[in-house]
């Protein structure tokens, strides 16, 4: 399939996939059981007044989050409907400081250049990784952070239905190329001149039954209930320690560029 086809393609494969999607009525919480890990990272980085690009910003939960804190942002997502949604959301909450854009990241022309790159569940579904990195690098300032989120190959479900089926169909409905490990993903980002300062699993077993079957997609809403939010998020934890965890995600510091 040539280039543009392939374009085309992802074009219209996420746009019917953000038709189920919604404009953010509020701020994400820091504890949002669904986020509140991944947040607690991208806080330990940020900093007051940076300039910030979210990559693949769908609905834009974490583009107005991080507006919220003061910090210039840039969201992008190559659907129309996800930045369509994500516009409204900064209208109805009155954040100024987030701007939405629908475009391919790889096509796109910047000004300037970024202190942190969000890039969450992006670098899964691309036929090219390490260019998208390599663009990421050239955009981001000496020292800039980059928080990245991927889906582990070790996960546990993941490898049970290898076991059985020899595929994985949650992986074909979203449009995952492939997953990554903590070894191939490092491998990868200090091979395009990133120094990885934190890599680490999350969620265990429970969250991955949660987000990735259907069953647990409707049980979500008894997740948000503190007290089971408290025995799951325990029991989970204990699961990531035990077994694996579902995703890999963490924080790398643009340092340098391997000439080889």
């Amino acid at each position: 399939m040539k280039n543009q086809n392939l374009k085309e393609f992802y074009e219209e494969f996420y746009e019917e996939y953000h038709k189920k999607g919604g404009i953010q009525t509020k701020v994400v919480s820091s504890n949002n059981f669904a986020r509140h890990i991944i947040l607690s990272l991208i806080d330990k980085y940020l900093r007051p007044d940076m300039r910030v690009l979210d990559i693949g910003c769908g609905d834009g939960a974490f583009s107005l989050y991080i507006a919220n804190k003061g910090n210039e942002v840039l969201g992008i997502d190559i659907s129309e409907k996800a930045i369509d949604d994500a516009q409204k959301g900064a209208e109805l909450l009155g954040i100024r400081n987030a701007s939405f854009k629908a475009t391919d990241f790889l096509y796109a022309e910047f000004q300037g250049k970024f202190d942190f790159v969000i890039l969450n569940h992006v670098l899964e579904h691309l036929t090219n990784d390490r260019v998208f990195l390599q663009k990421i690098h050239e955009l981001l300032v000496p020292g800039g952070i980059l928080y990245f989120g991927v889906p582990s190959d070790k996960a546990p479900l993941h490898q049970l239905k290898l076991k059985l089926y020899k595929k994985d169909a949650y992986d074909y409905s979203l449009g995952h190329l492939r997953r990554y490990t903590e070894s191939s993903l490092s491998s990868i980002l200090e091979m395009e001149g990133f120094e990885v300062m934190e890599i680490r699993g999350r969620g265990g077993i429970l969250r991955e039954i949660l987000y990735c079957t259907q069953i647990g997609r409707k049980l979500q809403f008894f997740a948000g209930i503190r007290v089971l939010k408290n025995i799951i998020t325990f029991l989970d934890n204990l699961s990531t320690k035990l077994i694996s965890a579902y995703e890999i995600y963490g924080a790398a510091n643009m340092r340098y560029r391997d000439k080889q």
